[in-house]
């Protein structure tokens, strides 16, 4: 989940991620994850995300993971830095030099935020070291 500035003065889109578990307030003064006003009503989580982040939404647009490559191919792009050379094994993404890169659709989406799933003890705590 994410909310999107578009500046087309600055030519310039910022994007927060939106963890699926944060917690919130419902509406209806329940407390609950943010993930649960998405699955009760579009209107719901506008006004959650309105009402505990104060950020107001003027328009709302769902987009699947294929759409999402399709949407930053369609910007020519994401511009991203990165400091050192990253390859992950999860997503696939991998970049050989540090410095500025130009993601194309499928490279950017390997940055979104994934749920990786449990691992207990030990071992799951060395391969999300190492992963």
């Amino acid at each position: 989940m994410a909310i999107l500035r578009i500046s087309p003065d600055e030519e310039r889109i910022d994007v927060l991620s939106i963890p699926r578990d944060l917690w919130v307030t419902l509406p209806d003064g329940s407390e609950d994850r943010i993930n649960a006003a998405y699955a009760e009503s579009t209107q719901t989580l506008i006004d959650a995300i309105e009402e505990n982040l104060g950020i107001p939404v003027h328009h709302f647009a769902e987009v699947d993971f294929v759409g999402f490559q399709k949407l930053i191919d369609a910007l020519g792009g994401v511009p991203m830095y990165f400091d050192s050379p990253v390859r992950d094994r999860n997503s696939g993404l991998s970049i050989s030099e540090p410095g500025c890169v130009v993601l194309n659709g499928p490279q950017g989406a390997c940055l979104r935020p994934v749920a990786a799933p449990p691992m207990e003890g030990l071992r799951g705590l060395a391969h999300r070291r190492l992963g």
